[in-house]
């Protein structure tokens, strides 16, 4: 896109261009404070945002390679799971110990989904529990890795001292809008050998027991876990936390 905009022949739009860059030391949320956000833990970052800086374009194949790479690092860290580890580190081992579905034992049996894609869930609750799925979201564990750990990964809402991941974050962060959250779907809870409901924490955590609680049947699982987003994404990325309900819900059926 940035590209294609450095080629157009319209001096409104390079105007346009050159009005954003200007500002976006004072207005965070402008187009070109995100590009240039984005391009933050990349290899070639300066590369990137000196062509930025002069208006030149940006090559894409360096550009893609780049992003692959970084991709590959989240996903695949260095320090892949081994037994002295009480939990995964890398991106891969997560989804598999924690939101991996496994195959059947019958190669001709369908393959299964996780239940909330067969609920009737608003877009907004859907996209966030896919979000959390796949590591796509903006906890300060994932934070760190993107950033080169220019952004520590210890919770920002807790004395607990620990990552912010997707462990701590379901169950150990002790702010109480967290606590709340847990108080109100109880029933998720209150099976957990190692729940304490005065303080609505978990002290113990096992892999087993969290692949056990993403696994539950319940419907309210995916809004619990959408709550739990919408609290510890908010003022982190507000693309949104931001949305009106009306439109973070998606569009109404009009009845007639």
């Amino acid at each position: 896109m940035y590209n294609s905009m450095l080629g157009s022949n319209s001096n409104t739009l390079r105007k346009v261009i050159q009005a954003d860059y200007q500002i976006h030391p004072r207005a965070p949320n402008c187009w070109t404070a995100q590009v240039l956000d984005g391009f933050q833990g990349l290899s070639k970052c300066d590369e990137y945002v000196r062509a930025f800086q002069i208006g030149d374009p940006i090559r894409l194949q360096e550009f893609a390679d780049d992003l692959r790479l970084q991709l590959r690092k989240v996903w695949k860290t260095d320090d892949d799971h081994a037994p002295h580890l009480p939990m995964p580190r890398d991106s891969v081992a997560i989804y598999k110990a924690f939101f991996g579905v496994p195959f059947p034992s019958s190669v001709r049996a369908p393959v299964g989904t996780p239940h909330h894609m067969y609920l009737n869930l608003s877009r907004h609750v859907l996209r966030n529990v896919n979000r959390f799925r796949l590591r796509a979201h903006t906890l300060r564990a994932d934070c760190a890795i993107w950033s080169r750990e220019q952004i520590s990964p210890i919770c920002d809402r807790c004395s607990l001292h620990e990552d912010q991941d997707e462990v701590h974050v379901l169950f150990k962060c002790s702010c109480p809008e967290a606590c709340q959250i847990r108080r109100r779907y109880i029933e998720l809870f209150q099976w957990i050998d190692h729940f304490s409901q005065a303080e609505a924490c978990v002290q113990q955590v096992s892999i087993p027991m969290v692949s056990d609680f993403l696994s539950q049947q319940n419907n309210k699982l995916p809004h619990c876990l959408s709550e739990l987003m919408d609290l510890f994404m908010a003022g982190v990325d507000q693309s949104q936390t931001d949305w009106p309900n009306d439109l973070a819900e998606g569009p109404q059926d009009i009845v007639t």
